[in-house]
C-alpha cells in the first residue's frame, strides 16, 4: 500500500542522490586530469584560459559538495562516500589541498573515511 510506496520512493530519491554525487566526484577528477594533461604539454603549447577554467571548476565543484554532500554516515559505506573521498585524493595528489582551508565538513569527514584500510592502501603517490 502507501506505506511501501513512500519506502520504495525514498529508497529511489536516495540512489538518485548517490548516483548523481558520483557522477559530481566523477567530473571533479575528469576537471584534474584535464588541468594536469593540459601542463604536460609543451609550455609555448599550453592554454593559460583552460587551465583556470580547469581550477575554477575544481574549487567550485568541492564548494558545491562542502554545502550540498551530506553522506558522512561512517558505519555505512556507498559508492558515493567512495567516489567523492577518491576525488578529493586525487584532487590533494595533482592539484592542490588549499581547499581543505575551507571545507571543513569534507575535510573532517576525508581524514576519518581515509582511516579505512581500503583507501590506507590505494591513496596516490609519487613513485
Amino acid at each position: 500500500g502507501d506505506h511501501r510506496d513512500l519506502h520504495l520512493s525514498l529508497r529511489r530519491q536516495r540512489q538518485m542522490c548517490i548516483r548523481d554525487s558520483i557522477s559530481i566526484a566523477n567530473g571533479l577528477m575528469e576537471s584534474v586530469l584535464e588541468r594536469k594533461t593540459e601542463l604536460i604539454r609543451p609550455s609555448n603549447e599550453q592554454s593559460k584560459s583552460f587551465i583556470k577554467k580547469q581550477e575554477v571548476r575544481i574549487f567550485r565543484t568541492i564548494n558545491w559538495l562542502e554545502k550540498n554532500w551530506n553522506n558522512f554516515e561512517n558505519n555505512k559505506i556507498s559508492m558515493d562516500q567512495i567516489s567523492v573521498a577518491c576525488a578529493l585524493e586525487y584532487t590533494k595528489f595533482r592539484f592542490t589541498d588549499k581547499w581543505t582551508n575551507n571545507c571543513n565538513n569534507l575535510s573532517i569527514w576525508l581524514k576519518k573515511f581515509n582511516k579505512h584500510k581500503f583507501m590506507e592502501l590505494t591513496i596516490p603517490k609519487d613513485i
